[in-house]
């Protein structure tokens, strides 16, 4: 579940992530930032802590952002 002031990641086959503010209960979503990328993504997820996200693109390559 989320809630306001969460952030929320999406990728994309384009290679990019798209990070969404959560605002209004977890029912609003504002675009904050873009992480551009160039290979179709396969796999995305958070860190435990929320501070880290993993990705992993068609050509198995593991990609950290923070």
């Amino acid at each position: 579940m989320v809630s306001a002031g969460d952030t929320i990641a999406v990728g994309s086959q384009n290679g990019s992530v798209y990070l969404y503010r959560v605002s209004r209960d977890g029912f609003t979503f504002k675009k904050s930032n873009k992480i551009r990328g160039v290979q179709p993504l396969v796999h995305l997820d958070w860190s435990t802590d929320g501070n880290y996200l993993q990705t992993v693109t068609a050509e198995y390559d593991l990609v950290f952002c923070t």
